[in-house]
């Protein structure tokens, strides 16, 4: 009976932990876009400046 109910207090955390890391991974997941929006966005003001330079 005492490995039954450590078991599952066991399988318990376990999902508790499976929550927590998926909210990690999704926010991991947000800021990742974030910082490539942000890459992209200093790319077009490289090209621009560089064209302004040619222009």
């Amino acid at each position: 009976m005492e490995k039954e109910i450590e078991m599952s207090v066991n399988v318990s955390g376990l999902y508790g932990l499976e929550d927590r890391l998926e909210r990690v991974a999704d926010e991991l997941r947000k800021r990742n876009e974030i910082e490539a929006q942000k890459l992209e966005l200093l790319k077009q003001i490289e090209r621009n400046l560089i064209n302004k330079d040619k222009g």
